[in-house]
């Protein structure tokens, strides 16, 4: 789930201008960073002090920046998708304290706590050149809107803890609730597996992220014992004025239905009229032909 101190919380961010929104992006992947050039590389080669290995070590990196926050202006943080920048975030000069301190700790939670994926939320800002002398495209990201997933986390909120080994029954129960949970997280990550450009790729990684969040559509197709059939994103009829809204529908099969033709449907309609979208309404469910 995401934590409290890395959460997506669209209703108490400070909205952006429309014209953002032409340029932003919500797009999930691995936190990394860069040297930008052999000589910043060396500077934290003398300042870590150890071997080479040191420097490029994230939690030894981490603490070090913990310790001397001013130096993280040296680094340039990425997003990398199969261990690729696709993406470097550029925090805003005026919040650059605070946004740093946020992407340590969730360096940290990635290489020590388990988390999966990082979500990232921000408008273009031209582009960087990184040490390998590739350019990508750099980003002011939202930090609001910046958070990860932590299926260890998100098990244990929606299972509790493993039933001891002599509680056979509750135990198998569990388990297999916790492999049918791992099925449909892989599915939701699955889905999300783009650069997050465009709206409809940004509806949908928002969506699917705050569905790993809430948790509401895997403990309603558990209990009903459906199985996943496709993700469905269109635009959406039901947008306010002044809105730009996507309808994501995650739509479920049930095995032991007649009629193959039935889907049961849970749909998040998502505003991407801002630099960080928004769920509008709840949680619609619904059964389709």
């Amino acid at each position: 789930m995401l934590t409290p101190s890395s959460s997506i919380h669209p209703q108490a961010e400070v909205r952006t201008t429309r014209a953002d929104a032409s340029s932003a992006i919500f797009a999930l992947g691995r936190l990394g960073y860069d040297f930008d050039s052999e000589a910043r590389r060396d500077f934290f080669l003398q300042r870590l002090g150890g071997p080479e290995t040191q420097a490029f070590a994230p939690l030894d990196l981490a603490e070090y920046l913990r310790e001397h926050p001013e130096d993280a202006q040296g680094l340039t943080w990425t997003l990398t998708l199969d261990g690729t920048p696709i993406y470097a975030l550029a925090p805003e000069e005026s919040s650059a304290t605070a946004s740093v301190q946020q992407l340590i700790h969730l360096l940290v939670e990635q290489e020590k706590e388990g988390v999966e994926r990082i979500c990232v939320a921000g408008c273009f800002a031209g582009s960087t050149c990184l040490m390998t002398g590739n350019a990508v495209p750099q980003l002011i990201p939202v930090m609001r809107g910046t958070g990860c997933w932590n299926i260890a986390r998100f098990t244990q909120r929606c299972l509790g803890e493993l039933p001891p080994e002599e509680a056979s029954d509750e135990r198998e129960r569990y388990e297999e609730r916790q492999a049918y949970l791992q099925r449909f997280v892989e599915q939701l990550a699955q889905k999300a597996w783009n650069l997050g450009v465009s709206a409809r790729d940004r509806a949908l990684n928002f969506a699917v992220t705050h569905a790993f969040q809430a948790g509401e559509v895997f403990e309603g197709a558990f209990q009903e014992r459906l199985v996943m059939d496709s993700i469905v994103v269109e635009g959406s009829t039901r947008a306010p004025p002044g809105c730009e809204c996507w309808d994501v529908k995650l739509r479920f099969q049930d095995p032991a239905s007649r009629n193959e033709n039935a889907r049961k449907v849970y749909r998040y309609t998502v505003d991407v009229s801002d630099a960080l979208p928004g769920i509008v309404g709840g949680l619609d469910t619904r059964v389709e032909f």
